[in-house]
């Protein structure tokens, strides 16, 4: 059965859901848990419909679902081994590039967990501050504190994170005359940043490129960003 948490409101649209779930009628529980989103725990919504997609080999949408509910729970065991088997379907490799890695780790914690470590980090550093330091100290502390405050206030405001649900066409400029044939396959993470018409990303290879707001509209789910 697949896992609920604790906390669910038992409801109607929960016994339906958890019926189609348990006779392996897949399709029936998307439709199900769509049209009763608003009535279900994010996080319950999320994981059942990415256990849902999985089933149904919309593997692409099932990472999506994946992603948004880890960002629902501080960590969950059941949501990392889908994610893992949902990639090994998708037959993406992981980089190992420091570039990649950073990118990686913040789209893999998202805002909000991004802003939980930063206040850890602000605690600790404050924590340290003794009243024998002198100005330079204090003020390399002050900044040590702004520094990562105002990074993901930016990240945050500006940029976006996403999934491509279908392959979509790449360039190597914000134009089309910088096509070149590429194209990036289904199911894997960005992060980008907004350029009137187009969207500067970093794939999860570490490459830059370029994608339309049309391209992105039609054929991506937003993590993050508008």
């Amino acid at each position: 059965m697949v896992p609920w948490t604790e906390d669910s409101t038992i409801t109607d649209a929960l016994t339906t859901i958890t019926d189609a779930l348990n006779k392996a009628d897949y399709q029936a529980a998307i439709v199900k848990l769509q049209s009763a989103k608003d009535q279900i725990d994010p996080y319950v919504y999320w994981y059942n419909l990415g256990y849902a997609q999985l089933q149904t080999g919309e593997f692409s949408k099932a990472r999506y679902s994946f992603e948004k509910s880890r960002y629902l729970t501080l960590y969950s065991d059941a949501t990392e081994k889908q994610l893992d088997q949902v990639r090994e379907k998708l037959s993406i490799q992981s980089n190992s590039s420091l570039k990649a890695n950073i990118v990686d780790m913040a789209i893999s914690l998202g805002p909000i967990k991004l802003w939980c470590v930063n206040l850890l980090f602000i605690a600790t550093l404050l924590l340290l501050i003794k009243k024998t330091w002198g100005p330079k100290k204090i003020a390399f502390t002050l900044f040590s504190i702004l520094a990562p405050c105002l990074a993901l206030i930016y990240i945050q405001t500006q940029t976006i994170a996403a999934i491509s649900f279908e392959t979509m066409n790449v360039f190597e400029g914000p134009s089309e005359i910088f096509a070149t044939g590429r194209t990036l396959q289904p199911g894997l993470r960005f992060l980008g940043w907004k350029d009137d018409n187009w969207i500067k990303v970093y794939d999860e290879n570490s490459q830059l490129l370029w994608i339309s707001q049309e391209e992105m509209k039609n054929k991506a789910g937003l993590l993050w960003g508008e």
